[in-house]
């Protein structure tokens, strides 16, 4: 018991030392998020993403809570000097007792738009950037590899859908418990039940934009041969968007990156493990003593867990070892 009090006094008195200053998701409004473990499974399901005979690999990740905001998306394009701040037709209207406007889903964007968002969002935080554009703005490639804010891959975006458990399948599509399905239009993040990582609106507010491209055509192959599918990428390209949306149901839809529709908004993830290379020389000693603190949590999954995704460590977490 009093090792259980010790440890929620730590939560407390580091919280309060670090809640003044800026949001990391925004001057106003902290989009919050959530590690996520990864893991190495089999798929068994009849369908893409997790097809049976297929191995999936998903790493740790940090995942936000909610889509992104109108809020959070005008904050960030507009103090990076974008001229089109306010892309969302349900910006306005219809206006929703209880509910704050700008606290819907950001929709209306392309994928282009998600990925130049995840960019300057990166860059506002001193991460790297995943996605390369040329200087007249056109999309050239991505890393994943880098540690900076960027779109869920359909695998990710389905292992958290199902909260972590890869074999879990029995759903209810048609659930308004968890989301908004057959509405007039969207509605604020957060406001329905999330799943067991405590994520909102997975299964319906927006379909979420991915960094999958969707392939045109799946063959089997014999086993023998290493593989159990070849995958045909034929032309035009599309992205993979997932979710379920305000005015229809759980959906995986096929989209062109271009494309723009007020059923589309996008949530961010980046990688857990960050750059390190730095290391502890510019910290005060009351930084270095909350890292002690933080990496003895370790033993502790809940904590750790508590400690290193809360937004006003995130410039520790870095330093925290893995």
């Amino acid at each position: 018991m009093k090792k259980n009090l010790l440890i929620f006094a730590f939560i407390f008195s580091v919280s309060s030392i670090f809640s003044k200053g800026s949001t990391s998701f925004g001057e106003d409004y902290d989009n919050d998020y959530v590690l996520v473990k990864g893991a190495v499974f089999d798929g068994e399901d009849d369908n893409l993403p997790f097809l049976s005979g297929l191995t999936i690999t998903v790493h740790d990740i940090i995942v936000g809570k909610y889509s992104v905001t109108q809020r959070l998306y005008k904050q960030v394009m507009k103090k990076a000097g974008h001229s089109d701040v306010s892309p969302s037709y349900f910006s306005k209207k219809p206006k929703i007792k209880g509910e704050v406007s700008d606290l819907r889903p950001v929709e209306n964007v392309s994928w282009y738009d998600a990925a130049l968002f995840c960019d300057e969002l990166s860059k506002m935080q001193g991460l790297e950037c995943v996605y390369e554009f040329s200087d007249d703005g056109k999309f050239r490639r991505a890393d994943t590899k880098k540690n900076g804010w960027r779109l869920l891959s359909d695998n990710e975006w389905e292992y958290v859908y199902r909260a972590g458990n890869n074999s879990q399948r029995d759903f209810d599509f048609d659930s308004t418990e968890t989301a908004w399905l057959l509405e007039e239009c969207t509605h604020q993040v957060g406001l329905k039940k999330p799943n067991e990582l405590g994520i909102y609106d997975l299964h319906g507010n927006v379909f979420e934009w991915t960094s999958t491209i969707s392939p045109k055509k799946i063959l089997r192959k014999p086993e023998a041969k290493g593989t159990s599918y070849a995958f045909v990428y034929d032309p035009p390209q599309k992205y993979v968007a997932r979710g379920g949306c305000w005015n229809s149901s759980f959906e995986r839809e096929a989209l062109r990156p271009s494309e723009k529709s007020n059923r589309v908004g996008f949530r961010i993830c980046r990688n857990a493990a960050l750059d390190t290379a730095r290391g502890l020389d510019y910290l005060s000693e009351l930084e270095k003593d909350v890292i002690l603190e933080m990496n003895k949590a370790r033993t502790n999954p809940a904590l750790y867990a508590e400690l290193y995704i809360s937004p006003r460590l995130k410039k520790f977490s870095g330093y925290v070892e893995k």
